[in-house]
């Protein structure tokens, strides 16, 4: 018989041996797993590709490449993989600043700034590297003036706001690299008292709502710099009239008159106001946003939020009710909206490839169109973008997630859900099925979203907003369907001049001219999953153009817009434009050999054109343009508001408005 201490020893080897068993398997799957086994047979590492960084703190302020000096910028560092998968690799990367004078790393991904000035980050890890450009910038002064001004005005004049409107100021903010950028988003507004109130939504409209001959004192900060201050005093400019009308063709009777069920139509509103010091002489302020619009059938024609823009409400044939702004005692002139004769008998859901394939991962719109018969002939169909109008709903949130009212994320790789849209009164209900799979990106496209004349010349101060298209291949059959992946890629901005004639707003796709170009710079989108990039787009901006062809005809601002002679001036786009009344507009554009433009002409120009502001750099928003066209009163012409949704409206000639020349 064994003695128990020989037993012991055995059972303690055994133990050992058992032991040993378990643990060699696991030390060579942690080995193999790691890159650390020699064998064929276990699962190969994944190679890192490219990097790039990504800015993590908010910046409401300055542009995406851009930073205040004394602060700290966060980023992060996102790895791609040979594989075709991606992840975060913030904590793993080396981060370097090119000049820690400027700017340096307290911490990883923290870069806290010092002193203005351009220089670049680097995320670097291996011999695999990421740079981003970086410009330190720090505020120098503020201007705060009104919206439209005198050419002598000094910044120090009191303004005169009659009662129950509103002036709009601009709070313009000079910066050390020369810019001068709008700064009414971020600044602090200051005010006095309460005779004049801010605007809940714009923070730089206020509203006349205290007593005749009171005055409030107005400054803005920020940075620790103070405005000027301007002085806002309510005069007793006595409003004669309201006009109101569409912002479209003045020839309004079928815009009035034949209203789809669904459907909108939007109003603006200008008040005629008599000169306290001068009973004959009279001028127009827009109060579009200080009335108190009203529609006499609210169940017929309705606005949301005393908004002037009124949808129809009722499916009632030939239904009407009458548009209305008030302000104090007095009411604007009657515009009825009517119903069309036509019955809503479909929706149809579009989405941008009219196809029933959507790309797991890719963010998509849809669109809701709506089929209408009409009564005079029921054979005849006619449709409508019933998009804002309609509910939205998903079968599936977890396949095909809704995002926002009609943007729709598929987020299986493989799937089927459906899209569901409903009018409000539940009458109408419509469904579509679309597949969920996934998808090859082969092509990136980007363009100008508005496709403006010369969209990649910019005017000054004026913005252009940019879209990529990617071009997608699904399937064994490799069909090709193209979605917008805006959001889905890296936009890139090389400018070659020291002082950045440019800046990337919003998600970096809308570019903004705050100088004037000697080279053009560079735009381009990267693919935030693969290496593939778009095309290149050369951006130049410019002050403004003077004029520009369009069916054979010339279009040119009139003379006494630019040279200077002339009694008013208003400030706009950086720059002194003349208003005049309709007489001298008119012997303006006779003495240049041309004729005063016809109201059908502005309107063809809005129609092809848009907007001659973001087009040319025109003005747009300080005061109307006249135009050749008679109204049925003595001394009264057609002036046309060329701002986004403006119109026509009937106004004496001594009115000062910007003018605009044709041959």
């Amino acid at each position: 018989m064994f003695s128990q201490h020989i037993i012991e020893k055995i059972k303690n080897a055994i133990s050992l041996i058992c032991l040993l068993i378990i643990i060699a398997p696991l030390l060579t799957a942690c080995g193999s797993s790691s890159g650390g086994s020699d064998g064929n047979d276990g699962p190969t590492e994944k190679k890192l590709e490219r990097i790039t960084i990504e800015r993590v703190s908010e910046n409401n302020v300055l542009a995406y490449h851009e930073a205040l000096s004394d602060t700290i910028v966060t980023f992060k560092a996102i790895g791609y993989y040979d594989d075709g998968s991606h992840g975060n690799i913030t904590s793993a990367v080396q981060w370097i600043s090119a000049n820690p004078t400027l700017a340096s790393f307290d911490s990883s991904a923290q870069l806290k700034t010092h002193k203005i000035g351009k220089t670049n980050i680097v995320a670097k890890i291996n011999d695999i590297t990421s740079t981003w450009p970086i410009s330190i910038l720090k505020p120098i002064s503020i201007t705060l003036s009104p919206s439209i001004k005198p050419e002598d005005f000094d910044n120090n004049q009191i303004l005169y706001v009659p009662k129950g409107t509103s002036i709009t100021l601009e709070s313009i903010v000079e910066w050390s690299d020369g810019s001068k950028r709008d700064g009414k988003g971020y600044v602090s507004w200051m005010i006095d008292n309460t005779s004049f109130a801010q605007d809940i939504y714009e923070k730089n409209r206020f509203r006349a709502v205290g007593s005749f001959g009171e005055i409030s004192y107005l400054n803005t900060t920020f940075c620790g710099i103070r405005s000027n201050t301007v002085s806002l005093e309510i005069t007793n400019s006595q409003l004669k009239k309201i006009v109101i009308g569409l912002g479209s063709d003045s020839k309004k009777e079928t815009q009035l008159k034949n209203v789809l069920y669904g459907t909108s139509r939007k109003f603006t509103a200008f008040g005629v106001y008599q000169d306290p010091d001068n009973s004959q002489a009279s001028h127009s302020i827009n109060i579009t946003k200080d009335v108190k619009w009203t529609s006499s059938n609210p169940d017929i024609f309705y606005n949301k939020n005393n908004s002037n823009v009124f949808t129809a409400y009722s499916r009632t044939a030939n239904s009407s009710a009458v548009i209305s702004a008030k302000m104090f005692n007095l009411e604007s002139n009657p515009q009825e909206l009517t119903t069309a004769n036509a019955t809503l008998s479909n929706i149809e859901i579009v989405s941008p490839n009219k196809s029933e394939k959507l790309i797991s991962g890719i963010e998509t719109s849809l669109y809701a169109v709506g089929h209408y018969l009409l009564e005079s002939d029921s054979s005849e169909s006619i449709a409508a973008d019933l998009t804002p109008f309609v509910n939205w709903s998903t079968s599936d949130e977890e396949s095909l997630k809704q995002v926002d009212s009609n943007t729709f994320l598929p987020s299986t790789y493989f799937g089927r859900a459906s899209v569901t849209v409903q009018t409000t009164d539940k009458k109408n209900k419509s469904s579509k099925e679309f597949v969920i799979s996934p998808g090859k990106l082969e092509k990136i496209t980007i363009s100008e979203i508005h496709n403006y004349p010369n969209p990649t010349e910019i005017p000054l101060y004026k913005s252009r907003t940019f879209k990529a298209i990617g071009v997608y291949s699904v399937g064994d059959k490799l069909d090709k369907l193209s979605f917008d992946i805006t959001k889905r890629v890296s936009w890139q901005l090389e400018q070659p001049e020291l002082k950045n004639p440019f800046i990337q707003k919003e998600d970096k796709n809308t570019i903004e001219a705050i100088g004037l170009t000697q080279g053009p710079a560079e735009l381009t989108a990267i693919s935030l999953t693969n290496d593939i990039q778009s095309n290149t787009l050369y951006l130049t901006s410019f002050p403004f153009k003077t004029e520009f062809k369009l069916r054979e005809l010339t279009f040119s601002l009139s003379p006494l817009m630019t040279n200077g002679d002339t009694s008013k001036f208003v400030f706009e786009n950086d720059n002194i434009w003349g208003v005049e009344e309709w007489q001298s507009a008119n012997e303006s554009c006779k003495e240049a050999g041309k004729k005063l433009v016809t109201e059908k002409q502005l309107i063809m120009i809005e129609k092809t054109i848009g907007s001659l502001g973001f087009a040319y750099g025109w003005p747009t928003s300080k005061a109307k343009y006249w135009t050749s066209t008679h109204t049925d009163k003595i001394n009264h012409h057609i002036s046309r508001n060329l701002s986004i949704g403006g119109g026509s409206y009937e106004e004496e000639n001594t009115t000062k408005n910007f003018s605009i020349c044709v041959n």
